[in-house]
């Protein structure tokens, strides 16, 4: 669907990094949130992480909140590795594969994401907010 509505602007030279830069933000959102006291409540529903055909991790995991923070200090420990690529370092998958729940935490990220966000070009954003990380939302009531 948000293909079709906004595909002419998220398929533009800057679409892949567009994608990246969104799911870089979701990212991040996510690892402040499990560093949250407020994490409990803000991961829920809580995540089922499948590696093969096995929960790995899910709402029955003994320690669960735990596990998901050591899951979100892992992400970012990898971003922060990456972090020369930029937001494309969510398209290394190489780096994800040596941490088995590291990319299917990122799936879940983003399908769990129930807004629309598109980066802003340069000449869309803001100037007295001085960041280049700006970022349109429009965001849908629960199905």
């Amino acid at each position: 669907w948000q293909f079709s509505q906004y595909g002419r602007l998220i398929c533009d030279a800057d679409g892949v990094n567009a994608a990246a830069e969104v799911t870089d933000l979701l990212v991040c959102m996510a690892i402040r949130a499990a560093r949250s006291r407020r994490a409990k409540l803000m991961f829920e529903p809580f995540p089922t992480l499948h590696v093969g055909s096995e929960a790995a991790l899910s709402p029955q995991t003994p320690d669960r909140l735990e596990r998901l923070k050591e899951v979100m200090r892992d992400l970012e420990a990898v971003r922060a590795e990456l972090g020369a690529h930029g937001a494309c370092w969510t398209t290394c998958e190489d780096r994800l594969r040596h941490r088995p729940l590291l990319q299917p935490m990122m799936n879940w990220i983003s399908q769990s994401n129930r807004s629309f966000l598109l980066p802003l070009r340069p000449e869309q954003r803001v100037g007295a907010f001085t960041t280049p990380w700006q970022f349109l939302m429009a965001s849908a009531p629960p199905e």
